[in-house]
């Protein structure tokens, strides 16, 4: 072991480590892994109250409702060209996480 010199800095150093470790964050009960899966659970049983409130929001002429399976899981994406697209566009993707989807 080694000698601490001076008792201020035993306390600053004590003080220190007292800040540290009590200052974290408080523990969560579920992972965020669970609260995400949960939310998507939550929403999925919204029904479709909830879906057509979305389809409405989206004009049929503006966007098309794609969807894909990947891992056993149905993806629903809108896929929207204006009518004014240049010949070499750019591409913008808004991807979101909690295991919502598009439609």
């Amino acid at each position: 072991m080694f000698a601490i010199a001076k008792p201020l800095t035993a306390i600053l150093l004590l003080l220190g480590l007292t800040l540290v470790t009590g200052c974290g964050a408080p523990a969560e009960s579920q992972s965020l892994r669970d609260r995400l899966k949960e939310r998507a659970q939550q929403r999925q049983a919204g029904g479709s109250g909830q879906q057509a409130s979305r389809a409405a929001a989206v004009p049929a002429s503006a966007a098309r409702l794609m969807t894909v399976t990947q891992g056993g899981r149905q993806r629903s994406f809108y896929v929207h060209a204006p009518s004014n697209l240049s010949s070499r566009p750019g591409a913008v993707l808004v991807l979101h996480g909690g295991g919502g989807g598009a439609g």
